[in-house]
């Protein structure tokens, strides 16, 4: 990374090319995005910025600067733009609730202890062996996979299975329906 004297600098640094009105646009690549994210945080240090159509979004990388930025003892959670359409229609759920309405407390109350890092420790385990068990499943068969019809089975099953409350077992073929439990 090159650094440059800090009254040139605009902090957070954002990607080359910014252009009036559309922003960031130029540098996304819509193919590779997360490739790309990970490319700008080399390039640019472990915090930048794009604007895409005014709308600010900031990326941050490595550990410590995640944690910081996700420490709800200093940060609030944002509801932005999209989220705010949501609320005539779906109310102050998890995702769209401000941090002073009481469902907001009561789903943080309920979840956070989910996803503390020791809590994330163990469901690592029983993360990887549901992901492994779906990728021998997906190698054996030879029919066309819906890629996002078994990406969002995946997430449900290695979720459910995590949990362990609504475990169902991996299925044992891409896209059928497990009817019995483990």
């Amino acid at each position: 990374m090159t650094t440059t004297p800090a009254s040139r600098t605009e902090y957070p640094p954002h990607p080359p090319k910014r252009v009036p009105v559309l922003g960031d646009v130029l540098g996304l690549d819509p193919v590779k995005p997360m490739q790309k994210t990970a490319g700008m945080l080399a390039q640019l240090g472990p915090i930048y910025q794009r604007r895409i159509l005014g709308l600010r979004l900031t990326f941050v990388g490595g550990a410590e600067l995640a944690a910081e930025v996700n420490d709800d003892t200093v940060w609030q959670k944002a509801v932005a733009r999209p989220l705010q359409k949501l609320r005539p229609i779906v109310g102050d759920g998890l995702f769209t609730a401000y941090n002073h309405e009481p469902n907001w407390a009561k789903a943080h109350a309920i979840l956070a202890p989910a996803f503390t890092q020791a809590s994330m420790r163990s469901y690592h385990d029983t993360m990887r062996d549901v992901v492994a068990e779906m990728c021998t499943a997906w190698d054996q068969t030879s029919a066309d996979l819906d890629v996002a019809a078994e990406m969002t089975k995946l997430t449900l099953e290695t979720s459910a299975a995590a949990d362990s409350v609504t475990d169902s077992g991996p299925s044992t073929a891409p896209s059928s329906i497990r009817s019995s439990r483990r």
